[in-house]
């Protein structure tokens, strides 16, 4: 159920999208995940490798040339990516049907950028699979698997020494995607509102106790507090559409523009961005949620850059194709800060459910960025970021000249 707010917009209030205690991942093995691509998918896997993930299981697939699936014309080299899509999140196949649309609504667009789903041998680009938790002898639990081309490259967050330029390439980019995907639309991302989604925010004091350092706990709170008061009375006058939803860290793609495969990371290399992976927060939303939060997220890896000028440079990028209301501007500050919160708190939530270190990725760097952030005057935050969109202007403007 989705509550209205008195404004008239929504956001989630249902337990259906959030039961505390409730681990909702896939425990599959390497073993079940090589019988699935073999007999959904008619692939034979020759190496086998988990990535990272909250909520999905994502295996790395290399596989055999020999192929018995009629709907794949030939078998990739750089392998695909094999994901067990979450207990939750499986209950809704018709938002991981509209992302396969809006995947190949990209790739007409931008090729190369997002990986392509695959049909499996029935002719389907997913199937609901009961994966036995365990072994054999184990209980079952309902989960839809998808396959997905790979995509080469290296996540932002594992360069060893990001600079402005990559932050600025990075905006651009994310600006040139809300642009492709301003003209898909699907009644399943109306809908999406999950406690990944922003709207969520004001919920997000149902799991601040988790938070296991009181003052940290209380910034917490005091963000989520700001939010409800600066941003949710504005939801109406907000720019919406598509947007991808997770603009972070470990789903960026770059790689070196010297075009070696392996960089050297005692040396300063640079990189240029080349794509976007995981799709599974699309929905419809507000734009300043999209680029506040991806300002969040890449800023964690600023390292030796200042992390709100690095947020700046990606902003000044993102503005070169998509427009920000003086509104949404003023709001900005506040919608990065709620992002901050929202990312370290439902991590160490969802850690303390399963211990899955992932989930604290974001927790060394963003706790004292949020600190920063909010201790930093707004007006202060605002002319920095103002400061650079200019300089970034006359750049371009020199560049064409």
């Amino acid at each position: 159920m989705v509550e209205p707010l008195t404004n008239g917009t929504a956001y989630c209030e249902s337990e259906d999208h959030f039961k505390p205690d409730e681990c909702i991942r896939s425990s599959i093995s390497e073993t079940q995940a090589r019988d699935l691509a073999k007999r959904l998918y008619g692939l034979t896997v020759t190496s086998i490798r988990q990535f990272n993930g909250y909520h999905d299981r994502n295996f790395y697939l290399t596989v055999d040339q020999d192929c018995s699936n009629p709907h794949i014309d030939e078998v990739l080299p750089h392998g695909y990516v094999l994901k067990i899509i979450n207990t939750l999140d499986s209950k809704t196949p018709e938002h991981l049907d509209a992302q396969s649309s809006l995947l190949r609504h990209i790739h007409a667009k931008m090729p190369g950028c997002c990986p392509l789903p695959v049909k499996n041998v029935d002719g389907n680009f997913s199937s609901l699979e009961t994966i036995l938790q365990g072994g054999q002898n184990g209980t079952g639990t309902q989960h839809i698997v998808r396959l997905l081309c790979f995509i080469p490259g290296v996540v932002f967050h594992q360069m060893p020494q990001p600079d402005y330029d990559i932050y600025y390439d990075a905006g651009q980019f994310l600006g040139r995607l809300d642009i492709a995907i301003k003209d898909f639309s699907s009644p399943a991302f109306e809908a999406r509102f999950n406690c990944w989604s922003m709207y969520w925010v004001p919920n997000l004091k149902r799991c601040t106790y988790a938070v296991r350092d009181p003052k940290r706990r209380a910034l917490a709170a005091e963000v989520i507090e700001e939010f409800v008061a600066q941003v949710i009375p504005n939801y109406n006058k907000l720019q919406k559409g598509t947007i991808h939803g997770d603009f972070n860290e470990q789903n960026v793609l770059v790689t070196p523009k010297d075009g070696m495969d392996n960089a050297d990371p005692t040396t300063e290399t640079k990189y240029k961005h080349i794509g976007i992976i995981d799709f599974g927060e699309n929905a419809n939303a507000c734009y300043v949620f999209e680029i506040g939060l991806s300002m969040m997220y890449l800023s964690t890896c600023s390292r030796k850059l200042d992390f709100i000028e690095a947020g700046g440079h990606l902003l000044a990028g993102y503005l070169t194709h998509m427009t920000l209301s003086d509104l949404e501007f003023d709001l900005l500050r506040t919608v990065v800060a709620a992002r901050y919160a929202q990312s370290l708190v439902l991590g160490e939530y969802f850690y303390s459910l399963e211990k899955n270190e992932y989930c604290l990725s974001t927790s060394s760097a963003g706790w004292l960025q949020l600190e920063k952030l909010w201790e930093t005057p707004k007006e202060k935050v605002m002319e920095i970021w103002s400061m650079i969109i200019e300089q970034r202007k006359d750049q371009h403007l020199t560049t064409e000249q």
